[in-house]
C-alpha cells in the first residue's frame, strides 16, 4: 500500500508544470522567410504524398491495362485496374512498383513547388 502511495505522489509531482510561465508565441519576424517557405513546402510534399500515390497508382494501372489491351488486340482482363483484377491477374513487379513511387513523390513535390509559386505571387500583391 505504501509503495502505491509513493507511485501516486510521485505521479502527482512529475505531472506538475515546471515553471508557470505560458510560452510565449512567435513573432512574425522571428524566422526568416525563407524558412518559413521551406517549412510550408515540406508539410504540403509530406502531406500530398499519400493522394498523389493513390491517384498514380490508379492512372498506372489503368494506362497498363489499356496498352495491353492495345498489344493484344482485346480487352487483356489479366490487366485490369486495382479492384476489378481477377485474382489470378498479373501483379505489379518492382519496376512498377519503383515508377509508382517515382510519380507520386514527384507529383507531390510539383505540388509544393506550385504552392510556393503562388505564395510568392501572392505576397507580391
Amino acid at each position: 500500500m505504501r509503495r502505491l502511495s509513493l507511485l501516486i505522489l510521485l505521479l502527482l509531482i512529475s505531472s506538475l508544470p515546471l515553471t508557470a510561465d505560458a510560452p510565449e508565441p512567435y513573432h512574425p519576424d522571428e524566422f526568416p522567410q525563407w524558412a518559413l517557405d521551406l517549412r510550408r513546402g515540406s508539410v504540403i510534399t509530406l502531406g500530398a504524398v499519400p493522394v498523389t500515390l493513390l491517384v498514380s497508382r490508379m492512372f498506372y494501372d489503368i494506362g497498363r491495362f489499356g496498352l495491353r489491351s492495345f498489344e493484344q488486340g482485346q480487352v487483356a482482363g489479366e490487366y485490369a485496374p486495382l479492384f476489378f483484377a481477377p485474382p489470378d491477374g498479373v501483379p505489379l513487379d518492382d519496376t512498377d512498383r519503383t515508377r509508382i513511387l517515382a510519380i507520386g513523390v514527384s507529383a507531390a513535390a510539383i505540388i509544393a513547388v506550385i504552392d510556393y509559386y503562388l505564395g510568392v505571387r501572392e505576397r507580391r500583391e
